[in-house]
C-alpha cells in the first residue's frame, strides 16, 4: 500500500509536468472550433469549444458559440442554461448579451410548442 500510494503521487506529478499549456490548448481547440463552424459543421465545432472553454473559461464568448451549437442541434433546454449563463457572466448591451438574450426568447418559444 504505502508502494501504491508513493506511484501514485509520483505518476499523478507526471501528468502534472506533462500537461501541455492550456493557453496553447485553448487557442489550438477554439481555432479548430472555428474551422468546423465556418463550414457549419457544429457537430464537430461543439466539443472543441467545449475543450476550449474548460482550457480558458474567461472567455464568455465561448458561451454564446455553445449554446448555438446546441440551439442548432435542438437541443433547446442545454442551449438554454449556456445563454442564460452568458446572460448572468457576459457584459450586458453587447453583440453577444443582446444575441443570447433574443435567443433565450426563441428557445422559451420552441419549448413551449414542444410541450
Amino acid at each position: 500500500p504505502k508502494n501504491q500510494i508513493a506511484a501514485k503521487r509520483l505518476l499523478l506529478r507526471a501528468v502534472e509536468l506533462t500537461d501541455p499549456d492550456p493557453a496553447l490548448m485553448y487557442k489550438i481547440h477554439n481555432g479548430l472550433a472555428q474551422l468546423y463552424y465556418n463550414v457549419s459543421d457544429v457537430n464537430n465545432a461543439l466539443p472543441h469549444y467545449e475543450k476550449a472553454f474548460s482550457y480558458y473559461p474567461e472567455d464568455k464568448g465561448l458561451l454564446i458559440s455553445i449554446g448555438y451549437c446546441h440551439e442548432v442541434r435542438k437541443e433547446y433546454k442545454t442551449a438554454l442554461q449556456y445563454y442564460e449563463r452568458y446572460l448572468k457572466e457576459g457584459k450586458e448591451n453587447t453583440k453577444n448579451w443582446n444575441f443570447a438574450k433574443q435567443a433565450i426568447t426563441h428557445i422559451k418559444s420552441e419549448l413551449h410548442m414542444q410541450e
